[in-house]
């Protein structure tokens, strides 16, 4: 996971690891309260939760300073990564 995010590129870069993470994340939602469903414990530490809020709200302040909407944006990413993902797994 980056530390920082400062273009575009970096808020893919960090969608994606979220989705390799098994995380549907909604930009407004805080990290601290992801619960793994089959464990029922917080999927992320506080260090893991703060680093990812951090890097979302990076990602506002870069979406905002560059008139992109960061909720198209990241639901962009998100569909077309897992649709990649969807069509990976149908044709294995």
């Amino acid at each position: 996971m980056k530390s920082t995010v400062r273009t575009l590129a970096d808020i893919e870069y960090f969608v994606k690891e979220l989705i390799k993470e098994s995380v549907a994340a909604h930009p407004d939602t805080d990290f601290y309260s992801f619960i793994n469903i089959q464990t029922g414990e917080r999927t992320y530490s506080d260090d893991e939760a703060d680093t990812r809020n951090k890097l979302m709200a990076d990602s506002f302040y870069v979406c905002e300073r560059l008139g992109v909407d960061i909720y198209e944006f990241v639901m962009d990413i998100n569909i077309r990564e897992t649709q990649f993902l969807s069509s990976l797994i149908l044709n294995s």
